[in-house]
């Protein structure tokens, strides 16, 4: 009948409203894995990274201990480049401790699947240091690329998120909802019949005997709502609608923000990584081979150097910040326009 289809309709709804949150979690469980993955390469590149100055460091100590037999140096300079070498074993230490924690977080998310064996194979551009290329990566394209217009970021935004899409659904199941509440004030009619055989004392005879009566019935039940119409149920269901409305307008608000806020974070961080790749980065190390050199040679003493190899540290540390910023921004914008921007 009416309501059993209207009943269906909700029904419907609520189920399709079910699967959109449902895909709705797993984007969002997808951005978590990204992030996580992120962090475990920056982990690990961050450690590669102070394994090579760790081994500039025991090459500089070999060139004190070198320069003191020679009787060029003073043993004071040897002691200050071991305390330099000593100095990088605990940042080591403290990579090795973040390249553990990463591997767990990711673990957790993955639900305790990950390989011990397992490697980052996508290292992206963190492994984009110094004067080497750029590489390809599968997470985010290269910091060169350009970004797409903002407008057309709301419009995919407006088409392919998930939570937006759950919000407007559920003003569709509100919608459904109130049609239903509005079907209760029909009367439902129930009808019923049957046959009927029954023995009792025949009311014509003096000796009390019985006699046998039979016979078919039918009869019909109808509920009148004369002191509930159901004006309670469609008020509460009129003002889910509206609730649900305000939802969406104030979604599609939040929404055109978290875009601009990641469209921004990722302008600056491209803007950043393009400067550690062409100027910061090159500049460093040259800087830092000049002055092992010139030390070397008796020209510049160890300061200088230690200056250089501790300027070099700080620069790429940055430079794995910047790539974090960068990645995360690209996750944020995909997030908040609900899909991937690229193809």
């Amino acid at each position: 009948d009416g309501k059993r289809h209207k009943r269906v309709q909700a029904a419907k709804a609520q189920f399709k409203l079910t699967l959109v949150q449902f895909e709705a979690l797993r984007w969002d469980i997808r951005s978590q894995v990204r992030r996580a993955y992120t962090e475990l390469a920056a982990a690990e590149e961050n450690a590669r990274s102070l394994d090579a100055q760790a081994m500039l460091l025991q090459r500089l100590v070999d060139i004190a201990r070198k320069r003191y037999q020679a009787g060029a140096a003073p043993e004071a300079e040897v002691l200050q480049a071991k305390l330099s070498r000593s100095q990088i074993e605990t940042q080591r230490n403290q990579a090795k401790g973040r390249i553990i924690q990463a591997r767990l977080k990711l673990n957790s998310l993955l639900g305790n699947r990950l390989s011990p064996n397992f490697e980052i194979s996508d290292q992206g551009i963190f492994r984009a240091t110094a004067k080497s290329s750029p590489k390809t990566t599968h997470l985010v394209p290269q910091p060169q690329f350009p970004l797409p217009a903002v407008i057309d970021l709301y419009q995919k935004a407006n088409a392919d998120r998930l939570d937006l899409k759950a919000a407007i659904q559920q003003t569709n199941v509100a919608e459904d909802q109130l049609v239903l509440v509005k079907s209760q004030r029909i009367p439902d009619v129930q009808l019923g019949g049957g046959y009927s055989y029954i023995r009792a004392p025949s009311p014509t005879s003096t000796t009390n005997s019985k006699a046998f009566f039979d016979g078919e019935y039918l009869m019909a039940t109808v509920n009148l709502p004369i002191f509930h119409n159901q004006q309670s149920e469609i008020a509460k269901a009129k003002a889910a609608m509206v609730q649900n409305d305000l939802q969406v307008d104030a979604l599609r608000a939040q929404i055109r923000l978290e875009i601009d806020t990641a469209y921004s974070a990722l302008q600056v961080a491209q803007k950043n990584i393009n400067l550690y790749q062409g100027q910061l980065l090159p500049a460093s190390q040259d800087v830092l081979h000049l002055s092992q050199e010139s030390y070397e040679m008796g020209k510049t003493g160890l300061t200088n150097v230690i200056l250089a190899e501790q300027t070099v540290q700080q620069i790429l540390s940055s430079y794995l910040d910047a790539i974090i910023a960068y990645q995360n921004a690209w996750s944020d914008l995909e997030k908040a326009v609900g899909g991937p921007i690229i193809p």
